[in-house]
């Protein structure tokens, strides 16, 4: 056999086929894909020879299969992969070839225990040490963000300096990892390589003519520097090296290699959004300054008190006092930190042309492609901070007869910080691989102190953005603000990795009326088995509901939560209905302690009335990136399906509209981060405030209402212990309950929530009732 026949066969992979791979978006499917593995990596391909679309490394994957189903579930740590086999035998095929990498997976780790167990991305195979020092240059850089833009513009030559000489030293320790692999290469073929023959014929079968071919690592011949090997392989003596040996050694090499990649990319990154950031920043100091000045010739921007109060009387119990100077100026600086933080495309947009070094010049970076707005200080945050700090003052409505005034300050941060025993949420999930979570009776350690009914208010968190959609004439403005406010949902989870919300109870209720927000909301658990729960929010432009059934499934390194049900927003005023369902959401890195939640898919928002619609891909990070990058992409669609805008941006961030090339509308712009948000489970401030008991609510609620749930209550405050021991009571009580209806004969009802179509809808009297104090007590949760 010739030397091109033994490469030939040593190109072909180890085996190949036809798999149904399950698509990344949701509803879309199955596709037929062509798979082929070869040394340990499993590539797929649209057909045979055609690019490969993605890799994953068998032996450092979680991989569970269902023969029933012909079903292999795959997962890195980063990907899943969700596969069919066409037939049986297929499926046989298959899984032998996969057991084999993974059963030497687990010999390596056996004989060594350093062997990696993951291969998500480089950032993980980077020792602490590199990870503080690389993660110090990112907090001094940062730290130089904070100013204004005339004292960025003077750091920026010495940053120039620096950063060109920590990308030399990047190359130069790539360039001697390079030359050692080279040197290791040549004692892996000295090593494969036979005795002299002085008959050809007599040369052993698998002899390849000293030639060694590594396929999935090319090694370019330009990069030949002088470089140091490690003594125990520079040493003359190689007959002692196994080929395991050399392995692992090319192994650490490669790793090293893309660690020093990724450097090399942070390091660009980090140039180019610094100058971004200039330009960004120096143009909305200038867009400030000139709102200013418009705003002090004109207040039209600025929302009446009267429509903003007139949905609370009578039905609600609750009355914004007019005569009250303070909650006017209140309102009025609220109005104004919206108008100045909308910037509409009259007022104000980016224009990078002006710099030399513009967003053009980055064009070529898929990594850097999104704009960022870092200004020290918005106006927003100025307003926002102060609402917490100023005392509410609001008049209740007592018997229809009476009225006092309550002022109170709504709470900065919870009872207690984050508590709970350290437990193992991995060594849980692992016995429960594809299950449904929800049927998974998990410690009350792995809470965080909110409510899933509450956690559906959360999404209300940027109301305003409604607000000013219900503000807008044209029909494509209106759902650009609705397909922010899509997105504001999510800006809430970023730091919420690790923990989730208390299962509420059947019967369960939660309201939130806020007359600084200007709307009322109102959820109930509606359904057990399935756990679905619904809810119902209006204000006086709009009117906003969904029902919601999340189902989780554990894949062996990460867990999926699969949202279903449509979420529905109107604004009657122009007979608008806007409808949209929910991504899917990752919990990443599971066996790592670098966990992060990302949203993965495409989120349709759509005008059922006007046939226009919005489409915003969440992207997913890729396997070399440092993290989560958190960027979406949109594309604004007329009722013919012809793109007539573009949306950027990041989802716990900032989204942008663009004006034009290179000149972005903010739409909207996520709130700071409390102080210390690591210390109380990542929540928000508005969150923070969801169950708190405030003097002006606390008489109108009814005996089902989460805020009255001793559970929840005892974690908020960090009373672990007898948490978990009325978390057992209150779930006993409620099987002891349902065992009751079942031996009647009947099915509890929701109280407020009526199903139609499919879909459950409020069916008023809530706010009714609640003005009249006249709930009933149908059911003893507590």
């Amino acid at each position: 056999m010739g030397s091109n026949d033994i490469e030939e066969a040593e190109s072909r992979p180890e085996t190949s086929g036809w798999l149904l791979k399950k698509k990344r978006k949701k509803m879309q499917g199955w596709a037929k894909r062509w798979f082929e593995v070869q040394d340990g990596v499993m590539s797929y391909y649209q057909r045979p020879q055609a690019p490969c679309r993605g890799t994953i490394h068998i032996e450092l994957s979680a991989v569970s299969s269902n023969r029933q189903f012909r079903s292999i579930n795959m997962d890195s740590g980063t990907a899943t992969y969700q596969l069919k086999a066409l037939t049986d035998d297929a499926f046989d095929n298959w899984m032998t070839v996969i057991r084999k990498y993974v059963k030497q997976s687990k010999e390596r780790q056996l004989i060594d225990p350093d062997y990696p167990k993951t291969l998500t991305s480089p950032r993980q195979s980077v020792d602490l040490s590199k990870r503080q020092k690389r993660q110090s240059i990112f907090e001094r850089r940062q730290s130089l963000y904070r100013g204004d833009a005339q004292s960025l513009f003077r750091r920026s030559r010495v940053d120039n300096e620096e950063d060109v000489m920590k990308i030399y030293e990047v190359f130069n320790n790539m360039d001697q990892n390079f030359q050692s692999i080279k040197e290791l290469l040549e004692i892996l073929k000295n090593a494969t390589e036979p005795p002299f023959s002085p008959n050809p014929q007599t040369r052993l079968p698998n002899h390849n003519d000293g030639k060694f071919r590594l396929k999935k690592f090319p090694i370019p011949i330009s990069l030949q520097r002088a470089a140091t090997l490690p003594a125990e392989i520079s040493s003359s003596n190689h007959s002692n090296i196994s080929t395991e040996q050399i392995y692992e050694k090319l192994y650490a090499f490669f790793s090293d290699l893309k660690t020093e990649k990724e450097q090399v990319l942070e390091l660009f990154k980090a140039e180019a959004e610094k100058w971004k950031k200039l330009d960004i920043a120096y143009r909305v100091t200038l867009s400030e300054q000139e709102t200013r000045r418009k705003e002090s010739s004109s207040d039209s921007n600025i929302i009446s008190d009267e429509k903003r109060k007139s949905v609370f009387i009578q039905d609600n119990g609750i009355i914004e006092n007019s005569n009250h100077a303070e909650v006017k100026e209140q309102i009025n600086e609220r109005e104004r930190a919206q108008s100045l933080s909308s910037l509409t495309a009259q007022d104000v947009f980016f224009d990078a042309e002006d710099i030399v070094l513009s967003a053009d010049s980055f064009n070529g970076c898929s990594d850097v492609d999104t704009f960022e707005v870092t200004d020290e200080e918005s106006e927003d945050d100025v307003i926002s901070t102060n609402d917490h700090d100023e005392e509410v003052v609001i008049t209740t409505d007592e018997d229809h007869a009476l009225t006092r005034t309550i002022s109170f300050r709504r709470r900065k941060h919870l009872p207690s910080p984050i508590c709970g025993d350290d437990v193992s949420l991995l060594s849980l999930l692992r016995k429960n691989v594809g299950k449904d979570l929800a049927t998974i009776t998990m410690p009350i350690s792995l809470n965080e102190p909110i409510n899933v009914l509450q956690r559906m208010a959360e999404e209300l968190e940027y109301s305003e953005l409604l607000d000013k959609a219900a503000e807008n004439g044209l029909s494509l403005t209106r759902l650009m603000y609705v397909s922010a406010f899509a997105v504001s949902g999510y800006a809430s989870t970023q730091h919420r990795v690790g923990r989730k919300p208390f299962n509420p109870l059947h019967g369960e209720t939660y309201e939130c009326v806020r007359p600084d927000k200007g709307f009322k909301f109102i959820s109930e658990k509606v359904s057990h088995h399935p756990p679905i729960m619904a809810c119902h929010a209006e204000s006086a432009d709009w009117k906003f509901w969904q029902d919601s059934k999340v189902k989780s499934k554990f894949w062996g390194k990460s867990m999926e939560l699969i949202p279903s049900g449509t979420v529905h927003v109107t604004i009657p005023k122009y007979d608008d209905h806007f409808t949209f369902t929910k991504i899917s959401t990752w919990m990443r890195n599971m066996i790592s302690s670098a966990k992060y939640l990302e949203h993965t898919g495409v989120l349709r928002i759509q005008n059922q009335t006007t046939g226009e619609a919005c489409e915003i891909t969440f992207n997913q990070s890729g396997m070399f990136s440092s993290g989560p990058q958190n960027d979406i992409t949109g594309k604004l669609l007329s009722a013919n399906g012809k793109k007539v805008g573009t949306l950027s941006g990041r989802w716990n961030e900032a989204i942008f509209y663009e004006i034009g090339p290179n000149q972005l509308e903010v739409l909207w712009k996520a709130h700071q981060p409390i102080p210390d948000y690591e210390q109380y489970y990542g929540f928000t401030q508005f969150t923070i405030e969801l169950n708190e008991l405030t003097p002006d609510i606390v008489d109108f609620l009814p005996s089902t209402d989460t805020r009255f749930r001793p559970d929840q209550r005892l974690f908020e405050e960090g009373k672990v212990a007898e948490a978990e021991q009325e978390k057992s009571r209150l779930e006993q009580k409620q099987r002891d309950f349902r065992k009751h209806l079942e031996k009647i004969g009947q099915e509890w009802k929701p109280q407020w929530f009526k199903l139609v179509n499919d879909e459950w809808v409020y069916n008023g009297g809530y706010f009714e009732t609640r003005g009249k104090k006249a709930f009933e007590k149908k059911i003893d949760l507590w």
